[in-house]
């Protein structure tokens, strides 16, 4: 992937947690992108979150990047 290249990443993987609202889940992916110091170059942020799947939008700098923000999101509870 070029770094010039805008890259929306969506995936799903969904638990039957009842635990974590959409707005929580949103709230702690968010969190985790923002304080994953390996993506302070790249624009990743949720688009949003509909029963625990997360739509991530913006420009990974590396394929790296984008692979971690994957990563991040995937280990947030309810996603």
């Amino acid at each position: 992937m070029n770094s010039t290249d805008a890259a929306i990443v969506r995936f799903h993987w969904t638990w039957n947690c009842d635990s974590n609202s959409d707005s929580a889940i949103e709230s702690n992916v968010k969190t985790v992108l923002e304080r994953d110091q390996a993506l302070q170059s790249s624009d990743i942020h949720v688009k949003s979150v509909n029963n625990g799947t997360v739509v991530l939008a913006g420009q990974a700098k590396t394929l790296s990047a984008h692979r971690r923000a994957l990563e991040d999101a995937r280990a947030v509870e309810g996603v």
